[in-house]
């Protein structure tokens, strides 16, 4: 299958979507409804040609007073409904059908009724009880495409709407004798339709028909919609679908709205960048989906677009399915003086001639706007970017040799800080560095600066928590601490080693057990000193040659002696005379100290 059938048997699936040839679909299958349809069969005859012909006509004049009330209740609730299409959909529904078509299905069991033209009607109360309405065609007398249609693909009736109509002028207003006309004319061209009957139904009732223009817009452009490659690939033709895969247009760079000159953009209400760069890939030719929750800047957006396009020279056509998405962006764009440029086709046109009015006043108010000068304005913008697009670049470039910026310097920064306290309680810098020092600072030194400041951590804890030795020591230069630092070295080695020789020497003398710390070493050099306290007083007391004798046989020779010796001293201390070396020894003993 090539790409000229692909489309076309997509094409034909898809106006049988957009047509509904199904029983629900009122412009084939006409119903009469408890309340939501008008017959305007028991009309008067001279009020309801009035209305025909374009003029407005209350409800109360145009029945009688038998089925007014009944009339009335008709007519408030088709209103409410085709308020209710407008408000949630956009389009009016609202249509008085003039003759009523009907024959013998084929495929269908329902019971065909369509109308054959449809007009737009005007209802406007006149109270707020809604006791009555005024009535008013408010548009051109239109042929039921839906009709046209189901008659084409159910029995090959080959008729435009347009070839009915054109003998007629432009459809704004219809006697009664061109609509006969126009009604045997489609008779004649559907005679192979089994039973197709036209009768003179006037009917008033809310109709889908803003889908027809669709359905012939794809019917007489065939070769357009096969030619064109975005469509090609909706229809399922696979070439079509690689050309639009290759179409991409080149990347878009982010930095785009920092780079553009201000007279070159063209931007009419603020734009994040996110829907900067939604403008941009469009502007570039760029086909995607946007898609963003409520309130995320939507319709800001296609503003903005819109305006970029109009600004070069392009027309935009902007469809919704529902009335407030058009409302959002046609508020927005009237808003900064652009309503001139739009025209509002959401609800369809209902006459020629209004399009034709509101075309021909838009395009004078254009050419009436003048020129404005903005070099000054744009001056201005230029600056605040540069300085803007400056401070963003500064803060996110890569700063050698740490390959960091200082966004992420502070990123990390961050954690350190608790996040509860006031600025004031966060941690603070002790000492400020210079930026040569910073600039020498590589990753391998910062690293061991990381290392020494833990390693300073952990040894100076005792330090400042005062549980040192050194805690209270006063040591502020290089030199002390050297000095300070051969000291310990020295205690540590060689006076240690000698000290202890000298215990051990003194503890075999003094016949004394040697202490096991230094803080018991107290009691022994306490017990040295009493010693050597009485060698020193016997030494006072007792010459030289005592010592050079023995002892017993001093005592003995020296025993009757009582003016020299140990006699003399018994005889000065008022003692009795020794006679042994115990009895000696105590007496030294009792010798007091000098």
């Amino acid at each position: 299958m090539n790409r000229r059938e692909t489309v076309e048997r997509a094409a034909e699936q898809w106006t049988k979507e957009l047509t509904d040839e199904s029983g629900r679909n009122l412009l084939l299958y006409y119903k009469e409804l408890k309340a939501g349809t008008l017959n305007l069969d028991g009309a008067r005859a001279n009020v309801l040609k009035r209305l025909l012909g374009g003029r407005k006509v209350r409800a109360q004049q145009l029945f009688p007073d038998n089925l007014v009330e009944d009339a009335v209740r008709r007519i408030r609730a088709v209103n409410r409904r085709a308020t209710t299409n407008f408000e949630e959909r956009g389009i009016n529904t609202l249509f008085l059908g003039w003759g009523m078509a009907t024959w013998t299905p084929v495929s269908s069991s329902a019971t065909p009724a369509a109308p054959v033209l449809l007009c737009p009607v005007d209802l406007e109360r006149t109270g707020a009880a809604e006791l009555d309405f005024e009535v008013q065609l408010s548009g051109d007398w239109v042929l039921n495409d839906a009709l046209l249609q189901h008659l084409a693909n159910e029995f090959k009736v080959d008729v435009s709407g347009e070839s009915l109509m054109d003998p007629y002028g432009d459809g704004e207003q219809i006697s009664e004798e061109e609509e006969k006309a126009i009604f045997a004319e489609l008779s004649l061209r559907a005679e192979r339709v089994p039973d197709f009957d036209i009768s003179e139904h006037v009917v008033l009732g809310n109709f889908m028909f803003k889908k027809m223009p669709m359905v012939k817009d794809i019917n007489n452009n065939l070769e357009a919609l096969a030619q064109h490659d975005l469509i090609a690939a909706i229809a399922g033709d696979e070439e079509a679908a690689q050309a639009v895969r290759a179409s991409h247009a080149s990347t878009v760079e982010t930095s785009l709205p920092d780079r553009t000159p201000p007279e070159s953009e063209f931007l009419v209400l603020d734009a994040d960048s996110s829907q900067n760069a939604a403008i941009n890939a469009a502007l570039a030719g760029e086909s995607f989906v946007l898609q963003g929750p409520p309130g995320t800047g939507k319709s800001q957006t296609i503003s903005n677009l819109i305006a970029a396009m109009i600004a070069e020279g392009k027309s935009v056509l902007f469809v919704a399915e529902k009335r407030a998405a058009i409302d959002a962006v046609a508020k927005r764009l009237t808003k900064v003086g652009l309503d001139r440029f739009v025209m509002d086709l959401h609800g369809g046109v209902a006459s020629r001639r209004e399009l034709a009015r509101q075309l021909n006043e838009s395009l004078i108010g254009i050419g009436q706007i003048p020129p404005t000068e903005h070099k000054e304005l744009h001056r201005r913008l230029q600056k605040s970017r540069q300085e803007l697009s400056g401070f963003a670049e500064a803060l996110h470039e890569q700063r050698e040799p740490w390959g960091m910026s200082y966004f992420d310097v502070q990123s990390q920064l961050l954690p350190i800080c608790n996040p509860g306290s006031p600025t004031g309680d966060r941690p603070q810098a002790p000492m400020q560095f210079s930026s040569s020092a910073l600039t020498e600072l590589s990753q391998a030194s910062a690293q061991q600066v990381r290392s020494d400041l833990r390693d300073w951590a952990d040894l100076s804890d005792p330090l400042r928590s005062g549980r040192s030795p050194w805690a209270d020591a006063h040591i502020t230069t290089d030199e002390e601490a050297q000095s300070a630092l051969s000291a310990c070295i020295d205690l540590a080695g060689e006076s240690t080693s000698s000290w202890q020789t000298q215990q051990k020497l003194l503890s075999d003398e003094l016949g004394i057990d040697k202490s096991g710390s230094i803080a018991k070493w107290d009691d022994v050099v306490a017990e040295a000193v009493v010693l050597a306290r009485g060698i020193v007083n016997t030494e006072a007391v007792l010459t030289l040659e005592v010592f050079n004798q023995g002892l017993d046989k001093l005592v003995q020779d020296m025993a009757p002696a009582t003016g020299s010796g140990l006699g003399k001293l018994s005889n000065d201390l008022g003692l009795d005379k020794p006679r042994s070396a115990a009895e000696w020894a105590q007496v030294i003993s009792e010798v007091p100290e000098m």
